[in-house]
């Protein structure tokens, strides 16, 4: 075997296992991406349990209020108190949702995907049965519905991707 030939079979199995450490790589990659994936969706998750979680017990002491009002098991004294503990729990839920807004408005989740759901529920704060005057406090929960209300569901121009924040 010449150098020239040795040379020939070296370059062959040097480009044979780049080209399988390539393949080795891109499947390493689409893992990640997998992996990366279902962490976003663990996270929104979380945050949809979190929010479900934070209304219903907004809505539970608001029927415990009415139910003791209805029955006059509260006293008129008590009442402030009861409102303060509902001020509270509704300032809760109020978090929870503009922490949503804020991963919507900043391209953590992606606008299309989470709008249908959730507009709903962001327009009865402002114009609803469930409106409250509290909201407006939320910065993310303002933009978002502000946003909303000015661009067309089927839009493309608010950010349709996720991105990573730059610091």
């Amino acid at each position: 075997m010449t150098a020239e030939t040795a040379t020939a079979w070296g370059t062959w199995v040097a480009a044979i296992a780049a080209i399988i450490a390539l393949f080795v790589a891109s499947f390493q990659l689409s893992s990640l991406a997998d992996s990366f994936r279902l962490s976003g969706l663990a996270t929104v998750l979380t945050m949809e349990g979190e929010m479900s979680e934070r209304a219903e017990r907004v809505s539970a002491f608001s029927f415990q209020i009415q139910l003791g009002l209805k029955e006059k098991t509260i006293p008129d004294n008590q009442l402030p108190f009861y409102l303060g503990r509902l001020r509270q729990l509704t300032d809760g839920y109020l978090q929870a949702v503009d922490r949503f807004a804020f991963c919507v408005l900043n391209r953590y989740l992606k606008d299309s995907e989470w709008r249908p759901e959730y507009e709903p529920t962001i327009n009865d704060l402002f114009d609803g049965p469930g409106k409250d005057e509290a909201v407006k406090r939320y910065k993310n929960i303002v933009k978002l519905y502000t946003r909303w209300q000015q661009t067309p569901a089927d839009s493309d121009d608010v950010g349709d991707y996720i991105r990573p924040r730059s610091y």
